[in-house]
């Protein structure tokens, strides 16, 4: 090894990325110190790229799938293209599993595979999708009204109760600006104030207007939500019409 392999080899060791460099034959020539703190596997566990197969892919099957990949990948890096990148499950010498993304390149026979470690976020995206369902199936099942719309007014959504409560369909309802559901527009710009000053609004009453024409009393509880990375105001609305009645 000449001195620019071996500084080469020092620069690859110190990058913050799985790497892993293979020779022609599929011996394994070098993995830095991030792929052995990733994957745990050192090189006297993976000789080979036959090794890494069988290791880090305990399925026979999903093995087979990923290796076909890989050198269909590799083939058409021979060319002077670099290996498009793909997702796969690696069985970590701990038995862990990490989703990764692969990507690689081949110089005079030589493959320099990286890894981009995507486990982390993955999980993170599960969480916000575990999340999502779980506000969805409350969104959907709650006898309150609940609707998100932006602070101009537009109708992002609302929930079948709040359908009912006004009596239009989802459609017709986000063809509207919120105002012309209220009785006076005005209580909603007082609305907008106070939730600029208190960031809130809690139990705020107020007369809104149904599809039919009738006025209701409602009760307004309004808290800032991010929808897709614009903030929206999450309404959940009460029929009041009825207490206020007894009340009376």
């Amino acid at each position: 090894m000449n001195d620019t392999d071996s500084h080469l080899l020092s620069l690859i060791d110190s990058l913050p990325m799985p790497m892993a460099l293979v020779d022609e034959n599929g011996a394994v020539r070098f993995l830095n110190r991030k792929f052995e703190e990733t994957f745990g596997y050192t090189p006297e566990d993976l000789p080979t790229l036959d090794d890494w197969h069988r290791k880090a892919c305990s399925d026979p099957d999903y093995r087979q799938k990923t290796f076909e990949r890989w050198s269909f990948e590799v083939e058409r890096a021979k060319g002077g293209e670099y290996m498009r990148p793909f997702e796969l499950t690696v069985r970590c010498k701990n038995g862990e599993e990490r989703q990764v993304e692969l990507l690689g390149s081949v110089r005079e026979g030589n493959i320099l595979a990286v890894f981009h470690d995507l486990t982390e976020r993955k999980l993170a995206e599960e969480k916000v999708k575990a999340g999502e369902l779980r506000y969805r199936s409350i969104f959907d099942l709650s006898p309150a009204g609940i609707g998100l719309a932006t602070r101009e007014g537009e109708i992002i959504a609302v929930n079948s109760a709040m359908q009912e409560i006004f009596g239009y369909s989802l459609e017709e309802l986000t063809e509207k600006n919120v105002s012309d559901l209220y009785l006076s527009p005005v209580d909603r710009v007082a609305l907008l104030q106070i939730l600029d000053s208190q960031g809130v609004v809690r139990d705020l009453a107020v007369n809104l207007r149904r599809k039919d024409g009738t006025v209701f009393d409602a009760l307004l509880n309004i808290s800032l939500v991010n929808c897709n990375g614009r903030s929206c105001l999450q309404t959940i609305c009460i029929d009041i019409t009825e207490r206020q009645k007894a009340e009376e």
